[in-house]
């Protein structure tokens, strides 16, 4: 009799859980009204959380976007509409672009890939050459270039290396250690 109530407690516990983990991952439509920020749905006139797919008028998927209180808030994808290849895609929270974001060439290739924290850039940016080749490099601090920003090109040869601090171009001396 004990295995059988421990049996019917985990599954009211699962599917309990698995009701919480299907409202936060509901596809949701519109139409949608969006008013400082906040994304609505405009018959309910309630921020909306959920998934939120739009389509191409020939039908193929043209977004993914998570939304949490109305403000966009986990990953987000965009795709091209004609090969369904990607054309960005990157993290959100609380309606600020938070983590790795990326952006492709139609071609499929990666051209820019760079990493923000609470909606400003931190950390390495990289942009890439339709062939694959690095374009440029840069480190970003609290949302201003910082560091050396290198430049390379199309066949992937260094071109060029400028200093910035707090997003002012320097003297190369002020970047090296």
């Amino acid at each position: 009799m004990k295995i059988l109530s421990s049996i019917f407690s985990f599954l009211f516990i699962a599917l309990f859980l698995s009701q919480g983990v299907a409202q936060q991952s509901q596809v949701i439509t519109g139409p949608f009204l969006v008013r400082e920020g906040v994304t609505f749905d405009q018959n309910t006139d309630e921020p909306i959380t959920g998934v939120v797919q739009t389509y191409y008028e020939h039908g193929q998927l043209a977004t993914i976007e998570n939304y949490k209180d109305g403000r966009r808030d986990g990953v987000s994808e965009v795709f091209y509409y004609e090969n369904g290849n990607w054309k960005r895609r990157g993290n959100y929270k609380a309606g600020m672009r938070d983590g790795l974001q990326e952006k492709f060439y139609q071609n499929g290739q990666l051209q820019i890939k760079e990493i923000f924290i609470d909606g400003q850039k931190n950390g390495l940016r990289e942009e890439f050459h339709s062939n694959g080749q690095l374009r440029s490099r840069q480190k970003y601090k609290d949302g201003k270039r910082d560091g050396f920003l290198e430049k390379y090109s199309g066949l992937g040869q260094f071109l060029s290396k400028q200093c910035f601090q707090n997003d002012i171009k320097a003297d190369v001396s002020a970047c090296t250690p």
